[in-house]
């Protein structure tokens, strides 16, 4: 959506490639939607994760823990939501085991 709403020459200039769930720019940089949970993150390597509705996420911690080869590399973890109690409240508000933000992370709230 963001994309096909560019002016035409910044379209032009970056240029793109579209097939499900992914986007390809001639940069050589990608953009790829990844299924929540646990296990889908370990199968790859990422620069920049982006975490949408986190709280509503069963599998957060899980998939969190598995990301941290990715952020403790120099990569970037980003997550968002609306409020609901669970893991990312507790991360957020840094309750329970989350006292001390884990290494290479930090929380704006």
């Amino acid at each position: 959506h963001i994309y096909e709403n560019l002016p035409d020459w910044q379209r032009r200039k970056i240029g793109a490639a579209f097939s499900y769930c992914s986007a390809k720019f001639t940069n050589r940089s990608q953009i790829q939607g990844i299924p929540q949970g646990g296990d889908q993150i370990r199968m790859q390597t990422a620069s920049g994760l982006f975490m949408d509705e986190a709280a509503f996420m069963p599998e957060a911690g899980d998939a969190l823990a598995a990301a941290q080869p990715c952020i403790a590399g120099g990569g970037k973890l980003t997550m968002v939501s609306t409020a609901k109690p669970s893991f990312f409240c507790h991360f957020v508000t840094r309750e329970g085991e989350f006292k001390e933000v884990p290494s290479g992370l930090a929380s704006v709230g």
